[in-house]
């Protein structure tokens, strides 16, 4: 969080950290994903859970990677994936072991239906990942020239999963990448809180 000498502005930085493509590489799990979230109704995991188990006789592979905002809803995680095999919940991971997760994940899915900016996708990216996501307005926003990796509704992801396995998307993540590296850039952010300052301070 960046302070101003105005008691009543500031910034939360929501850049990824160090975006810098990563040098370490681990062997990828085929038909794994990955989701990254606080386990709360509005991030909408069990519509996930739901299509993962019925992909358990295919060989998918589900992780679920955050720490727990709603009991409750983490009980009904809890009773829906009772009875599965390919559905794993990791808890909250340090950063190091998550970037584990992406590294070995096929892609990533984050289905949340109110978010600010979805520090999830932007690390899937980082990590050129492929990634499946809501076409809430903020994403449509980030990703406007990649409709690609949206989905309308959660009845659409099964569909989804199947059409990016048989596509090359390499070009709209290297192209995603750069456009998110320019866009959160920790010097762009405090260059935006310079000038929110300076408008402040001129009334």
């Amino acid at each position: 969080i960046m302070k101003s000498k105005y008691k009543n502005v500031f910034l939360q930085n929501n850049y990824v950290k160090n975006y810098e493509k990563t040098e370490r590489e681990l062997e990828k799990e085929n038909k794994s994903y990955l989701v990254v979230s606080n386990i709360s109704e509005h991030k909408n995991i069990l519509p996930v859970i739901n299509d993962f188990k019925k992909l358990e006789s295919k060989g998918y592979q589900l992780k679920i990677a955050g720490r727990i905002s709603s009991q409750s809803y983490y009980n009904k995680i809890l009773k829906e994936i009772k009875l599965s095999n390919n559905i794993e919940i990791l808890g909250s991971l340090s950063y190091e072991k998550l970037e584990e997760e992406y590294l070995k994940a096929e892609g990533v899915i984050h289905l949340s239906k109110q978010e600010g900016t979805p520090n999830a996708l932007l690390d899937a990216i980082k990590f050129k990942k492929k990634f499946i996501c809501l076409s809430t307005p903020e994403n449509v926003c980030l990703f406007a020239e990649t409709p690609m990796f949206m989905i309308n509704t959660e009845k659409e992801l099964e569909k989804k999963i199947y059409e990016l396995e048989k596509i090359d998307y390499s070009k709209e993540i290297n192209f995603l990448f750069e456009k998110i590296k320019m866009m959160f850039s920790e010097k762009n952010i405090e260059d935006f809180y310079k000038i929110l300052e300076k408008n402040i301070n001129e009334g």
